[in-house]
């Protein structure tokens, strides 16, 4: 499933990221960590989220440039559906505007939409499978897409308190870190 979405990162120039309404800190720190990173590939990137960034998420690289509305003629190569279980949660006109939809999500029961499905219920994040794919690339890991990743990781197991808090996360962690 990676080295799909690899390919569609490599043959795709205009991208969309975007998330589900009121974004949490893994919903909204995934969607910019794969932003940046997209942008390092020097690809033209829109970071999308409806009702925006959060006040507690404006620290994170990126955040500046999420907008909430997209042009009315916007067209996209492809467009990665964060952490939203359902399409409708990020915008069912995303689907419209977009060639390829790729949904990328850790949770359980989580909408089969989209043209690629990467979907890993034992993932503690949806920033741990944005930073395997971040990895896959063998691109340098820059310090804005670490600190990203390590904030959706942070935010989504409580601050590792949660069950979800697996070796995997705090791998992860660790790396983000260093």
């Amino acid at each position: 499933m990676i080295k799909t979405i690899l390919e569609k990162i490599n043959a795709g120039q205009r991208f969309l990221v975007a998330s589900h309404e009121n974004p949490d800190g893994d919903a909204m720190a995934s969607t910019l960590a794969l932003v940046n990173f997209l942008r390092e590939c020097g690809k033209d990137v829109v970071a999308y989220n409806k009702d925006g960034v959060p006040g507690d998420f404006t620290f994170l690289p990126g955040s500046a440039t999420l907008c909430n509305r997209l042009e009315p003629d916007a067209v996209f190569d492809v467009g990665f559906v964060l952490d939203a279980g359902e399409l409708r949660r990020a915008g069912t006109q995303l689907r419209a505007v977009c060639r390829c939809l790729i949904n990328v999500d850790h949770h359980p029961y989580s909408e089969n939409f989209g043209d690629v499905h990467f979907v890993d219920e034992a993932a503690s994040a949806t920033g741990a499978l944005i930073y395997r794919i971040v990895k896959a690339s063998e691109r340098p890991l820059s310090l804005e897409v670490a600190l990203c990743v390590y904030t959706a990781i942070l935010a989504d197991t409580g601050s590792f308190r949660y069950s979800n808090a697996n070796p995997e996360a705090f791998t992860i962690a660790a790396e983000m870190v260093s």
